[in-house]
């Protein structure tokens, strides 16, 4: 669910089925609901039209429907994390279910990835500090030329 993003022309939403949702006309008063159209990307990453546009509730399209968020907003350390926690609670579901549990030697090497991740996420404060402080700098710079 994704309650937190605001809904808006242009994004891509994944329906329940997988197929990919591109989002038309919103109308947030007074039906709530927005034009969307199922898409395809081509070979060149381009989404192009596959099917019909119909109107569907701005509340399905939040609680049914996941956000894609376009690739350039998408942090790889924030989705090698994402993916390392969806493997460790795939196995832990697996388990529970009353499959064999993993290896030690594949419970350690799921517990490193974790770490390896959660280490490279807990740096993204940091780093993004510094590129405000820099930018800031810079700013200050070309205002006093």
């Amino acid at each position: 669910m994704t309650a937190e993003v605001i809904i808006a022309t242009g994004q891509i939403w994944i329906d329940p089925d997988g197929t990919p949702l591109y989002v038309g006309l919103v109308r947030y008063s007074p039906t709530q609901e927005a034009t969307v159209c199922p898409v395809r990307q081509d070979s060149e990453g381009t989404w192009q039209p596959d099917g019909l546009r119909r109107d569907v509730s701005l509340a399905w399209l939040r609680t049914a429907c996941t956000y894609q968020a376009p690739p350039e907003l998408v942090d790889p350390r924030i989705a090698r994390l994402t993916t390392a926690v969806d493997v460790l609670l795939a196995e832990y579901t697996a388990t529970t279910a009353g499959a064999p549990p993993p290896t030690p030697e594949h419970a350690r090497q799921m517990a490193d990835e974790v770490r390896a991740a959660l280490s490279d996420v807990a740096a993204i404060p940091e780093q993004e500090r510094g590129r405000r402080y820099e930018a800031g700098v810079r700013a200050a710079r070309r205002r006093r030329r």
